[in-house]
């Protein structure tokens, strides 16, 4: 994931004079390392810009910072509890104070417990889970579990 991050940096600071693909990786989205020949550079960021962000994006690669990362993919636990309300209550849609509520209920449960509170919610109700709800439960949570 280091390299990943210095990617994105020299990537956009590659052009036609100077390509600076070397942290891209092979078989990606960088569309130079598949096929350098024909591929056009664009203008490219100036020497001084790049500079300036090495440092910033050195920080930015730093391993105890990318392990914070890994999780919810943010390094900001906050952040990963919106996202999972977002993506059960989008802030597009308007929406009744009860299903905000209850947005936040099931978001906070699977930040806590992951999927599985599912299972554990529909037990609590008196519902028995079927085998492939508890599968796909407990295969999300070992996906999880396996960043770590």
């Amino acid at each position: 994931m280091k390299a990943d991050v210095k990617a994105v940096l020299f990537h956009v600071g590659s052009s036609e004079k100077i390509p600076r693909h070397y942290y891209c990786p092979d078989n990606s989205w960088c569309k130079y390392k598949l096929d350098p020949k024909s591929y056009k550079h664009k203008k490219g960021l100036p020497e001084a810009v790049i500079k300036f962000l090495e440092p910033i994006f050195e920080d930015l690669a730093n391993e105890e910072l990318l392990r914070k990362c890994t999780y919810g993919k943010t390094q900001n636990r906050n952040e990963n509890l919106n996202k999972l309300i977002r993506e059960r209550c989008p802030k597009e849609l308007y929406v009744e104070k009860e299903t905000i509520e209850e947005a936040v209920y099931s978001a906070i449960s699977y930040f806590n417990d992951g999927a599985v509170s599912i299972v554990k919610c529909l037990e609590h109700l008196g519902i028995e889970p079927g085998y492939y709800t508890y599968k796909k439960c407990f295969d999300r949570d070992k996906k999880t579990d396996s960043f770590f």
